[in-house]
């Protein structure tokens, strides 16, 4: 009883400093593992989502400007729940100014400044102001690669900032993401309905080429009943 008891007071002694500490690194590293699962998982969803519009179509939507950068802005789009950047200047240094009809953008020659909690973009025909908090109208798709995770790409629209829709006060959640999940699954069953639509077609012509010939049919099940005929004759 006394080996038994001592045995049972180590169990239940409480962890030395070192196996603390090497206990806690464990459980961060698992739970920084299950968080970085969770938000690949979660990316992954949404560029299938977005990988799924048709050709020709565009998903627009709104964007509230939540980050100012040297070259451009940080944007969080709430009917997606999607942060990602949207450039104002180019690769070759050029910076967005709206077309003559006011819809839609180009790039040309200008100067983009950032102050305060603003940015200025400056071009020979006009001065844009985009503030924190502004809403603006974007284009989002998808971004896949062999050796990174996929990722999104938001365009600026237009250069004007539109006031805030109804839209985006909506006060569940919840319904939000239901949609959503309803919208991907359904673009899903139809890809994989013309995926089996071609996969049944195929299947035919290679069962008439490669198939199994039928009983009734078949020549060597014809020999087979007449030797086995022969067999049974005295």
């Amino acid at each position: 009883m006394a080996a038994v008891d001592s045995e049972v007071k180590s169990r239940c002694s409480p962890l030395g400093n070192r196996e603390l500490e090497v206990l806690s690194h464990h459980l961060n590293s698992k739970h920084r593992a299950a968080q970085q699962a969770q938000r690949a998982s979660v990316e992954m969803f949404q560029a299938l989502y977005f990988s799924n519009v048709k050709d020709g179509q565009k998903s627009v939507s709104e964007a509230v400007i939540c980050g100012l950068r040297s070259n451009g802005l940080v944007v969080f789009i709430p009917r997606y729940a999607v942060k990602c950047p949207v450039y104002l200047r180019n690769k070759e240094g050029e910076v967005t100014q709206p077309l003559p009809d006011g819809e839609g953008i180009q790039y040309g020659p200008g100067s983009l400044v950032q102050e305060g909690h603003s940015v200025i973009v400056v071009s020979s025909n006009s001065t844009v102001h985009y503030r924190l908090f502004d809403h603006i109208m974007v284009c989002i798709s998808a971004v896949w690669s062999t050796s990174h995770a996929p990722s999104f790409l938001c365009e600026l629209l237009n250069c004007k900032t539109v006031k805030p829709t109804a839209a985006l006060s909506i006060s569940d959640p919840t319904r939000m993401k239901t949609d959503f999940v309803k919208e991907v699954e359904g673009s899903v069953r139809k890809e994989q309905a013309i995926v089996a639509e071609a996969d049944d077609s195929q299947l035919s012509e290679l069962k008439v080429l490669y198939g199994q010939t039928q009983t009734d049919t078949s020549l060597y099940h014809l020999i087979r009943q007449i030797k086995k005929l022969s067999l049974s004759v005295k």
